[in-house]
């Protein structure tokens, strides 16, 4: 981290722009913000995923995280607490907190998460950069960057 970021820019990113990167789960992950931008505050990123997708039970003990749905509809699992989350939903993760979610419509769900400070970048570009990898075997050889596999996806241990 710069020590020396007094000219940090404010900037805005256009509806197709954002580095694009392929997400472990399928499709790809849109950085809208970057941890350099922000000098390491916050991570933005944008992801569609299909139906039935979701990450494994995970944690991260030093980032905070949001999920905005943006379309579409989720399951979401904080700790043993399973609720639904549709499109204009707002989830908030502490740090700590075992957590997951899956898409419960029947297209795509977009969503837009912010991690604070900022982080998992570095986690979905070794995801890529190896090939990528089915959901559950990316996130426990990739874990790393404050991501720690606790579970199973929600669809195994909460199916609808």
């Amino acid at each position: 981290m710069e020590e020396n970021n007094e000219d940090m820019d404010a900037f805005l990113v256009p509806p197709d722009g954002g580095e694009r990167t392929e997400n472990p789960l399928g499709g790809e992950i849109v950085f809208k913000v970057r941890g350099a931008q922000t000098r390491e505050a916050l991570t933005v990123f944008e992801a569609a995923n299909a139906p039935t997708q979701g990450p494994p039970l995970h944690l991260h003990s030093e980032l905070d995280e949001v999920i905005y749905v943006i379309d579409g509809t989720i399951r979401v699992r904080l700790e043993d607490r399973v609720e639904r989350a549709e499109a204009g939903a707002c989830v908030f993760i502490p740090r700590g907190t075992p957590h997951t979610w899956a898409v419960a419509s029947h297209g795509t769900a977009r969503l837009l998460v912010v991690i604070a400070p900022a982080g998992l970048e570095q986690f979905f570009e070794n995801t890529a950069s190896a090939g990528g990898g089915q959901a559950e075997d990316a996130f426990s050889r990739f874990g790393g960057d404050d991501l720690t596999v606790v579970g199973a996806p929600l669809a195994v241990t909460h199916p609808e």
